[in-house]
């Protein structure tokens, strides 16, 4: 069922009584309570206060009541405003510009992958910086997993690889950027590096 069929029922009149998909889920009641939830977080200067952070404080703080999901979280985030981290800006063509070819990495297999590190991220009260390694599968299902790690080194990619291919399939094509970690030497003789010798 696509929305644009949902959107089209919703037209007609016997959707527009008193009952079901006019009735709202959730209470201005809850709303509130998200919205404070989500200020409290920016104004404590959490770390993280995106919506399913908020989510989990909506948990501790009203386990009796009903959770509202992070969909509608975000929903009520928006329309107050509160939004911590505008939405980026969709560079149309971009890839028809880089002369990248989609439509070829797409056919080299079925299961795709990515990786790379989040930068470097510091926490108040601490001096030096957490490491962070991120992976996701993007084809044919979506899976996302983060991990904090010592340093952005090779060997900590293949540590996490490895551990996360004894759960998930291996795939058949890997993405990743041109850092020396996943590539290999910057200066002297070029050389295959460690990273992509373990991938091959």
């Amino acid at each position: 069922m696509t929305r644009i069929t949902v959107r089209n029922w919703l037209t007609h009149g016997e959707y527009q009584d008193e009952r079901g998909l006019k009735n709202r889920k959730y209470s201005n009641e809850v709303d509130q309570r998200i919205c404070v939830i989500k200020k409290a977080r920016v104004d404590g200067n959490k770390y993280f206060v995106g919506s399913p952070h908020v989510q989990m404080d909506y948990a501790k703080n009203y386990s009796k009541d009903l959770l509202p999901t992070v969909s509608h979280i975000k929903e009520v985030i928006r329309k107050a405003g509160l939004q911590t981290r505008k939405p980026k800006k969709r560079v149309k063509g971009g890839s028809a510009y880089l002369l990248y070819p989609v439509q070829s990495i797409r056919n080299l297999g079925y299961v795709h992958q990515s990786a790379d590190f989040i930068g470097k991220k510091y926490i108040a009260g601490r001096t030096e910086p957490i490491n962070i390694f991120s992976t996701s599968y993007y084809f044919p299902f979506k899976l996302y997993q983060i991990k904090r790690i010592l340093a952005e080194k090779v060997k900590y990619v293949i540590e996490q690889l490895s551990a996360f291919w004894r759960q998930y399939p291996i795939p058949n094509v890997f993405r990743a950027d041109n850092g020396l970690q996943f590539r290999g030497t910057a200066s002297g003789k070029r050389s295959i590096g460690k990273c992509l010798r373990f991938l091959w």
